[in-house]
Protein backbone atom coordinates (compact mmCIF):
# COMPACT_ATOMS: atom_id res chain seq x y z
CA UNK A 1 0.00 0.00 0.00
CA UNK A 2 1.17 3.43 -0.80
CA UNK A 3 1.43 6.43 1.48
CA UNK A 4 1.98 10.02 0.95
CA UNK A 5 4.57 11.80 3.46
CA UNK A 6 1.61 12.94 5.43
CA UNK A 7 0.10 9.38 5.96
CA UNK A 8 3.16 7.81 6.57
CA UNK A 9 3.54 9.82 9.65
CA UNK A 10 0.05 9.46 10.80
CA UNK A 11 0.31 5.10 9.98
CA UNK A 12 3.37 5.55 11.78
CA UNK A 13 1.82 7.18 15.09
CA UNK A 14 -1.52 4.58 14.96
CA UNK A 15 1.04 1.61 14.67
CA UNK A 16 3.07 2.96 17.64
CA UNK A 17 -0.47 3.66 19.58
CA UNK A 18 -2.69 1.02 18.96
CA UNK A 19 -0.21 -1.89 18.15
CA UNK A 20 2.52 -1.15 20.64
CA UNK A 21 5.08 -1.02 18.14
CA UNK A 22 8.27 1.49 18.82
CA UNK A 23 9.90 3.57 15.80
CA UNK A 24 12.31 1.03 15.49
CA UNK A 25 10.03 -1.55 14.46
CA UNK A 26 8.68 0.48 11.54
CA UNK A 27 10.51 0.64 8.38
CA UNK A 28 10.14 2.81 5.52
CA UNK A 29 11.75 1.69 2.67
CA UNK A 30 11.77 2.98 -1.34
CA UNK A 31 8.73 1.36 -3.14
CA UNK A 32 10.00 2.67 -6.52
CA UNK A 33 12.57 4.57 -8.16
CA UNK A 34 12.56 7.21 -10.58
CA UNK A 35 15.55 8.03 -12.39
CA UNK A 36 17.54 6.57 -9.51
CA UNK A 37 15.56 8.57 -7.01
CA UNK A 38 13.51 7.37 -4.56
CA UNK A 39 10.39 9.40 -4.57
CA UNK A 40 9.04 9.80 -0.85
CA UNK A 41 5.20 9.19 -1.78
CA UNK A 42 5.85 5.97 -3.27
CA UNK A 43 7.55 4.38 -0.08
CA UNK A 44 5.38 1.62 1.39
CA UNK A 45 6.15 0.74 5.46
CA UNK A 46 6.90 -2.84 6.28
CA UNK A 47 7.16 -3.52 9.68
CA UNK A 48 9.11 -6.16 11.20
CA UNK A 49 7.56 -9.22 13.57
CA UNK A 50 9.17 -7.88 17.15
CA UNK A 51 6.56 -7.95 20.22
CA UNK A 52 6.75 -5.60 23.04
CA UNK A 53 5.27 -7.13 26.62
CA UNK A 54 4.80 -4.88 29.78
CA UNK A 55 5.67 -5.39 33.57
CA UNK A 56 1.89 -6.61 34.07
CA UNK A 57 2.16 -9.50 31.14
CA UNK A 58 5.41 -10.56 32.47
CA UNK A 59 3.72 -11.69 35.33
CA UNK A 60 0.88 -12.56 33.47
CA UNK A 61 2.15 -14.17 30.52
CA UNK A 62 5.44 -15.49 31.26
CA UNK A 63 4.99 -16.47 34.98
CA UNK A 64 7.78 -14.27 36.04
CA UNK A 65 6.69 -13.46 39.54
CA UNK A 66 9.35 -10.78 40.81
CA UNK A 67 8.13 -7.06 41.60
CA UNK A 68 9.12 -4.49 39.38
CA UNK A 69 11.88 -3.42 41.86
CA UNK A 70 13.47 -6.67 41.88
CA UNK A 71 13.27 -6.46 38.19
CA UNK A 72 14.84 -3.05 37.90
CA UNK A 73 17.88 -4.62 39.95
CA UNK A 74 18.70 -7.14 37.78
CA UNK A 75 18.30 -4.64 34.62
CA UNK A 76 20.80 -2.69 35.90
CA UNK A 77 23.06 -5.72 37.00
CA UNK A 78 22.79 -7.44 33.56
CA UNK A 79 20.83 -10.25 34.47
CA UNK A 80 17.09 -9.06 32.80
CA UNK A 81 16.91 -7.76 29.17
CA UNK A 82 17.08 -4.05 29.43
CA UNK A 83 13.30 -2.32 28.72
CA UNK A 84 12.41 0.01 25.88
CA UNK A 85 11.53 3.04 26.94
CA UNK A 86 8.25 4.12 25.24
CA UNK A 87 7.31 7.36 26.96
CA UNK A 88 7.95 9.21 29.91
CA UNK A 89 6.23 6.95 32.03
CA UNK A 90 5.81 3.71 29.57
CA UNK A 91 8.10 1.30 29.22
CA UNK A 92 8.50 -2.49 27.75
CA UNK A 93 10.77 -5.44 27.06
CA UNK A 94 11.21 -7.25 23.88
CA UNK A 95 9.19 -10.59 24.16
CA UNK A 96 12.30 -12.77 22.09
CA UNK A 97 14.47 -11.41 24.43
CA UNK A 98 12.48 -12.31 27.56
CA UNK A 99 11.83 -15.62 26.17
CA UNK A 100 15.71 -16.32 26.22
CA UNK A 101 16.38 -15.67 29.45
CA UNK A 102 13.02 -17.91 30.45
CA UNK A 103 15.16 -20.49 28.24
CA UNK A 104 19.13 -19.71 29.57
CA UNK A 105 17.19 -20.59 33.34
CA UNK A 106 15.20 -23.47 32.15
CA UNK A 107 18.82 -24.89 30.97
CA UNK A 108 20.75 -24.05 33.94
CA UNK A 109 18.44 -25.50 36.68
CA UNK A 110 20.47 -28.19 36.90
CA UNK A 111 23.64 -26.40 37.83
CA UNK A 112 24.47 -24.44 40.75
CA UNK A 113 25.06 -21.00 39.15
CA UNK A 114 22.31 -18.39 38.23
CA UNK A 115 22.89 -17.65 34.59
CA UNK A 116 23.56 -14.47 33.72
Amino acid sequence: MRYTHWQRGIREAYLRRFRGLGKQDIVARPRGLTGGIAMPHTWEIVMTKRKLVTRKQLRLDYGIPYSIVHIRRLELVGQFPSRVQLGQCRAAYVAEEVEEWIEKRIAARGTSTVPS
